[in-house]
């Protein structure tokens, strides 16, 4: 069995395959010019970079809420400790306490300082943090199905671009073909300028 030329003909008949099925997305698009296909590609490339963009500023709140969610629960984890060291009067002994105690003041004085920062505090309530949280979760689950629809498309309608730009273009013959044509006229008026200037 001739492997190559089998191969060749599986290709041919893939390519057939492609070539049907965007002539087929084609006409059901109304797509029908090279100008119709730049816009529709524009167009689903747009809608696939707004998904991802709304994705994106909801992961970041994602983020963000669930970062303000692990704060609360170590500040109200060790205040207990961060309390018993502010309730130390005595420098010294305010000092060996700390020295203790290092790792766990550093981190709640880090965390309270974050909740500060986004005007929350220990005591504050997480359920609307909660609430939201589950909802973005829910629109990026969504927003991640669009793509999943939207993705395959704009490849296809990328490919189709393609296989129409090498269609489009001119062919090696082709362009030698307008070049000795191209010579061809301008041959004679180069040798009317030549004998021109012997004439003066």
């Amino acid at each position: 069995k001739d492997w190559s030329r089998y191969g060749q003909q599986q290709g041919t008949i893939r390519d057939l395959k492609t070539a049907m099925s965007a002539i087929a997305y084609l006409k059901e698009n109304d797509i029908l010019t090279v100008e119709k296909l730049e816009d529709k590609v524009m167009q689903i490339s747009d809608k696939a970079t707004s998904i991802r963009t709304k994705m994106k500023a909801k992961e970041s709140r994602m983020k963000k809420t669930s970062n303000i969610q692990v704060a609360m629960e170590n500040c109200q984890r060790l205040k207990p400790t961060h309390d018993k060291y502010i309730k130390i009067n005595w420098k010294i002994p305010q000092k060996a306490f700390a020295d203790t105690h290092q790792t766990e003041l550093t981190e709640y004085n880090r965390d309270f300082r974050f909740l500060k920062k986004e005007v929350l505090d220990v005591n504050s309530d997480l359920t609307a943090l909660q609430t939201e949280y589950k909802k973005l979760e829910a629109d990026c689950k969504k927003l991640q199905t669009e793509l999943a629809t939207v993705q395959p498309e704009l490849k296809s309608l990328k490919d189709i671009r393609y296989w129409v730009s090498q269609v489009m273009k001119p062919s090696i013959k082709d362009r030698l073909a307008d070049s000795k044509e191209k010579i061809a006229k301008e041959t004679p008026k180069t040798q009317q300028t030549k004998k021109h200037a012997v004439e003066i």
